[in-house]
């Protein structure tokens, strides 16, 4: 995790756990397009396509390529959802941020999720992505989070069938995409 003062936001600590893209990254301009014209509209995409297709490496892409853009970027395991999520807290809580996550060890999960979101909220741009995240799983995305100006939310997934959701598909690489 690097904590990085932002350039244009002194007062902003950089948070992020977001891992760089495989340096062999396939060139997806066409998807990564689609995704970043959405981000000042929408705040809620599905990357979604075959297991292994390249969805993971094109949302770390996406996250790398827009860093200056969100002052906090963190990922989400979808196997790992509610410790990853209090890795996220307990980065908020480092000495060096003004807002602190006050975490109890009774707390439920959607207590701790809540807290996130304020603290989100309180920090200007942010993006979560979300990595192989099932449709059972996205109770745990509170709706208050849904819908801000300033945040973006990233899913990939292998599923199409999320309701009320941007859809980007990744499909099958070209050949000569292949061959890079």
């Amino acid at each position: 995790m690097s904590n990085l003062v932002a350039p244009h936001q002194p007062h902003i600590v950089k948070l992020s756990n977001v891992k760089q893209p495989v340096e062999s990254f396939a060139d997806r301009e066409c998807e990564l397009v689609k995704i970043v014209k959405r981000t000042d509209s929408l705040t809620f995409q599905v990357l979604w396509g075959m297991g292994g297709i390249g969805k993971t490496q094109l949302a770390k892409h996406f996250a790398k390529v827009n860093n200056d853009h969100y002052p906090i970027s963190w990922w989400l395991s979808g196997n790992t959802l509610m410790e990853d999520y209090k890795k996220l807290a307990d980065a908020f809580n480092d000495e060096t941020l003004d807002k602190k996550i006050n975490l109890q060890s009774d707390m439920t999960d959607e207590s701790v999720v809540a807290s996130i979101v304020k603290a989100l909220e309180r920090n200007g741009n942010w993006l979560l992505i979300f990595d192989d995240l099932q449709i059972d799983q996205l109770k745990l995305i509170p709706e208050n989070i849904i819908g801000q100006k300033h945040g973006h939310i990233l899913i990939t997934s292998r599923r199409s069938t999320w309701a009320n959701m941007t859809l980007i598909e990744v499909p099958l690489m070209t050949e000569p995409q292949a061959i890079q």
